[in-house]
Formats: structure tokens, C-alpha cells, sequence
């Protein structure tokens, strides 16, 4: 009987760890690293260890208590999670240079709009495509450190935006590419930039 009760615990506790496992690994809402700028997630993530410190005295005493004290710390950790990857994105594309000095948009030639999305072809001045790639990745991580919000006429500040550059007969293409739902907004952008030119 006693072997019986101890298989029967190890089995309840393998069929428990799951619903622990998705229970920590679910997404804290407005946690995504393009959610918010870095300095935006890291002060969310004081906000909620503020939140989590309080409650820690009265944890253990209600079920209730433990529950707001675990959540705050899961939203704490998932904000400078966040925070940690845009700085750590933009310091990998950027290195030491200040994100002011980043966002100046390339010189564009002409745009072509192409099926889910948009086709930039820029002037040779901008140089070839690693050098273009280069500088389209540093301002996208600019952007994102700052905060995509800040930025609503910029086409590098959407959240899911594939990227593809090339070289072409006097200069460089640029493939900007999204969901379907999202190509208005994207060509939107695009004629924002060319008009601010």
C-alpha cells in the first residue's frame, strides 16, 4: 500500500509540473520588448517590485497575498527582460553611438509598392547594401530603445517588419515587408518620410 500512495504521488506531481510550467511562462500583457521603450520597461518593472515588496509581508497568510506578490514579481522580471533586450539589440547594432543622432531617414530615390509592402530604392550616397542593412538595423534599434510610440510616421518603427536589401543598378533596394493587415499603414509611413524630405 505504502509503494502504492508513493507512485501515486510521483505521478500527481509529474502531472502537476506542466501546469506550473505554463502558469510562469505565460505572457505578462505589455511585457514584449516593442511594447514600450527600455526606459519605459524599466520603470514598469520598479513599479510592480514596488508593488511586490509590499505584499511580501502578508504572503503566506492568504492565499490572495501570494498570488498579487507572485504576479508583481513575474511582471517586474518580464519588464526588465524586455528593457535588457532593446538595450542589449541596440548596443549589438549600434555600439557606442547616442540614438539622437540615429534616426535620420536615408535618402530615397523613388518607392514602388509592391504586394505586402514597399519597395525604397535609395541613392548611391547611402553606399552599398551592408552599409545600408547597417545603418537600417542601428535606426530600427534606436527607435525601439526610445520607443516605437514616439515615432508613429516612421516605417522602421513597426513592430513586425521584415527587412531585405540589396544592390541594384545606381544604388540600393530596400524591401520593407508586413502583415497583410498592416500595408496601409506601412505605405502610409513611407509617404510621411518622402514628404518630410
Amino acid at each position: 500500500m505504502h509503494q502504492y500512495l508513493s507512485m501515486l504521488t510521483k505521478t500527481l506531481l509529474v502531472l502537476a509540473v506542466p501546469f506550473a510550467v505554463a502558469a510562469c511562462s505565460r505572457p505578462v500583457k505589455g511585457a514584449q520588448p516593442y511594447d514600450d521603450s527600455a526606459a519605459g520597461h524599466r520603470a514598469e518593472a520598479a513599479e510592480h517590485q514596488a508593488d511586490a515588496d509590499k505584499t511580501l509581508a502578508y504572503t503566506g497568510s492568504k492565499a490572495y497575498y501570494d498570488s498579487v506578490h507572485r504576479d508583481h514579481k513575474v511582471a517586474a522580471k518580464a519588464h526588465l527582460r524586455a528593457a535588457q533586450k532593446l538595450e542589449a539589440e541596440y548596443a549589438e547594432a549600434c555600439e557606442d553611438r547616442a540614438p539622437d543622432t540615429l534616426t535620420a531617414w536615408p535618402d530615397v530615390a523613388s518607392t514602388d509598392e509592391v504586394d505586402g509592402g514597399v519597395v525604397l530604392h535609395l541613392t548611391p550616397s547611402m553606399g552599398d547594401e551592408e552599409e545600408v542593412l547597417t545603418h537600417l538595423r542601428c535606426h530600427r534599434a534606436a527607435l525601439a530603445l526610445e520607443g516605437f510610440d514616439r515615432f508613429p510616421d516612421d516605417p522602421l518603427a513597426l513592430a513586425e517588419l521584415d527587412i531585405v536589401v540589396h544592390d541594384e543598378p545606381g544604388g540600393t533596394a530596400v524591401m520593407l515587408g508586413v502583415d497583410s493587415g498592416d500595408v496601409g499603414e506601412l505605405r502610409r509611413r513611407v509617404q510621411a518620410v518622402e514628404q518630410a524630405d
